[in-house]
């Protein structure tokens, strides 16, 4: 059996437990210091770094579509705009989104996040039996998808504009402050371990996962960042888009998974 720790040896013991619960000088765990979130930063991207490249989407026939800070802030204001123009759900209410890995869906997701609307992020390749569970669970009313996925039988849904469709909408969206405690995202789980459950996530959430992935890969402006994971995934959502925008740097998005 050790014997009781001498007083240098519970310095030590103490200065290891530190380290461990730091992260290059950030002691993990609430509260991170939230000065701004994901829309915010991306405003300032967008008034110091207009032209630089924001977005570049793949499509499945090789097609590419780039978008400047400039012009995926300004889309992310007008699809906000005809949200609430189209729609009309009240600031706060959850939307469902079926988002592929387009230039439409990465703009609804910076839209909503905007507009104040917590999404329930669904896969548009789930069986319209489950999808339809996770609205009801939800009390989903609006269900948006993106332009690149079909109406399923039995799901009312609404087609998101494309990006050249929102240059005609005047943006006349009314902003104020977000409550970082408010929610951002729902995601459902795989249900691999157990019945499948709904996730919640703050924006508060949102903005330290992409503090913290910008921080870990020493993200910075003009990097280039390419992604293929799917948009309604964590990793796609936070890890390919959120971080790679929090940081000023360059997303390419391809179409799927393709070595």
């Amino acid at each position: 059996m050790p014997g009781p720790l001498t007083s240098a040896a519970m310095d030590t013991t103490r200065d290891d437990h530190a380290r461990a619960h730091t992260y290059r000088g950030t002691p993990f765990g609430p509260p991170w210091p939230l000065h701004d979130d994901i829309i915010s930063r991306l405003t300032r991207h967008a008034a110091s770094r207009a032209g630089a490249p924001c977005l570049t989407t793949v499509a499945a026939d090789g097609t590419e579509t780039t978008l400047s800070y400039r012009e995926v802030d300004t889309a992310g204001r007008r699809m906000a705009d005809w949200l609430r123009r189209t729609a009309g759900p009240p600031r706060g209410t959850v939307v469902g989104l079926m988002p592929r890995n387009d230039a439409a869906s990465v703009v609804a997701i910076l839209g909503l996040l905007r507009a104040g609307h917590p999404m329930l992020m669904l896969s548009p390749d789930d069986p319209p039996g489950r999808t339809r569970q996770l609205l009801d669970a939800m009390d989903v009313t609006l269900l948006l998808r993106s332009p690149t996925v079909p109406a399923a039988p039995g799901l009312a849904s609404l087609a998101l504009p494309g990006v050249p469709e929102l240059t005609g909408i005047p943006s006349e969206v009314t902003e104020s402050a977000p409550d970082p405690a408010s929610d951002a995202f729902f995601f459902g789980t795989s249900g691999s371990t157990a019945a499948a459950k709904l996730v919640a996530q703050s924006r508060y959430n949102a903005t330290v996962n992409a503090a913290a992935v910008t921080a870990h890969h020493r993200l910075k402006p003009g990097d280039r960042i390419l992604g293929c994971l799917p948009l309604h995934h964590v990793n796609g959502l936070h890890f390919t888009v959120l971080g790679t925008v929090a940081a000023g740097a360059h997303l390419v998005l391809a179409h799927e998974f393709d070595p």
